[in-house]
């Protein structure tokens, strides 16, 4: 790990008064009042950094705009065009800090890039790859990428403004019996989609890549949510599969479908009872900042 400090320098001045011995005897001059003694003062020192945080959202972390305890992110420090080492921060109330992060001067500036969740591999430019199962809270926060950027300051408290950076699909149910449909779909499955995307931090670039693979949604309050790699789906390809009473219904629209970094894409289902297996009908709704 890098780390930016100094010898911490304090001068102390202190004067004396010399009383000068006159002849024997009681007649001994008066020593004075004693002499001042000024309290040390730093000249420049060197403290830790902690950083204060929040997601451009309006729910909790990959539903949100706010971490919780114990989350973890990567930290690196930039000192002019030197990127330093990957720094891990643990959130505690708001306040991400660490027992062996980074230290500086007061004079010193210095800017910050920031990535969540942490990772050891993490560093400018990686890989970085969502999870295939996302029915769990952890595997689906897992995918969510996220990165945050500091310009250079003196502050030893930065706020680090933490944006979404994978794409994220999210199905909600519509129609006369919209209640009733959460607990009859079983599950929701993203066919055939990139999982891996190159990533380049400080060129705030995110290209999907690698193989493809299915993601399987998490369930959150009556809608399904999953996350993927930017990237695009040709028209009339079935890229979404609804498990809904034990039959499975493809979905497909007949249009490309562009999945951007950053940004929800949301699409309604209803479910027209009848005869057989029933219809499935499809309507795509707004695509906007990852929020609901």
């Amino acid at each position: 790990m890098k780390q930016y400090s100094s010898l911490l320098v304090i001068g102390v001045v202190v004067s004396a008064l010399l009383a000068c011995g006159g002849g024997g005897g009681d007649d001994e001059p008066d020593p004075g009042p004693s002499p001042y003694i000024p309290d040390p003062i730093p000249t420049d020192k060197t403290s830790a950094v902690s950083f204060t945080s929040s997601i451009n959202d309006f729910r909790t972390r990959a539903l949100g705009s706010s971490f919780e305890d114990r989350d973890e992110i990567s930290v690196f420090p930039v000192a002019g065009n030197v990127v330093g080492d990957n720094n891990r921060y643990v959130c505690n109330k708001g306040i991400f800090s660490a027992t062996l992060g980074i230290t500086k001067k007061e004079s010193d500036k210095l800017a910050y890039y920031a990535v969540s969740p942490y990772s050891s591999l993490a560093k400018m430019q990686m890989n970085f790859t969502v999870q295939t199962n996302q029915t769990k809270w952890n595997q689906y926060f897992a995918s969510d990428l996220m990165t945050a950027t500091v310009a250079s300051t003196a502050s030893f408290t930065p706020d680090l403004q933490f944006n979404h950076r994978m794409s994220r699909v999210c199905v909600d149910f519509v129609g006369d019996n919209a209640s009733t449909l959460p607990g009859r779909v079983s599950r929701i499955v993203l066919k055939d989609m990139r999982l891996q995307a190159t990533v380049d931090i400080k060129a705030d670039e995110y290209v999907a890549s690698g193989q493809k693979g299915n993601v399987t949604m998490y369930f959150y309050e009556d809608c399904f949510y999953g996350i993927i790699p930017p990237q695009t789906i040709p028209k009339e390809t079935s890229f979404l599969v609804v498990t809904l009473d034990g039959k499975d219904f493809p979905i497909y629209f007949e249009e490309d479908i562009v999945f951007k970094s950053g940004y929800d894409f949301w699409i309604d289902l209803s479910y027209n009872e009848g005869e057989g297996d029933g219809q499935i009908v499809v309507f795509k709704g707004q695509i906007s900042p990852w929020r609901k």
